[in-house]
């Protein structure tokens, strides 16, 4: 199961219960989730072209792991998308 199959189920849970507030939260964080699962699938992409490109090796950086160093030394930081 997928963690947006997992929000759902909690979102029809709670909408079993009444709960209208935390139901809008739920709704709130399951398009959160969404956007997050759509963001990382957009970076693997990224990175996997990166890494076909030749003479250009991608390293992750440890501590901001959205940016990719290549071998030439250049920052490639991702545009967000809202």
């Amino acid at each position: 199961m997928s963690i947006i199959d997992d929000v759902k189920s909690v979102a029809q849970l709670i909408q079993q219960i009444d709960n209208v507030e935390l139901y809008r939260k739920i709704l709130d964080l399951q398009g959160e989730v969404m956007g997050l699962v759509q963001e990382n699938s957009e970076l693997r992409k990224e990175i996997s072209y990166l890494s076909q490109v030749p003479g250009r090796d991608v390293v992750r950086h440890s501590h901001h792991p959205e940016e990719t160093r290549r071998a030439d030394h250049q920052l490639h930081r991702p545009a967000r998308s809202n």
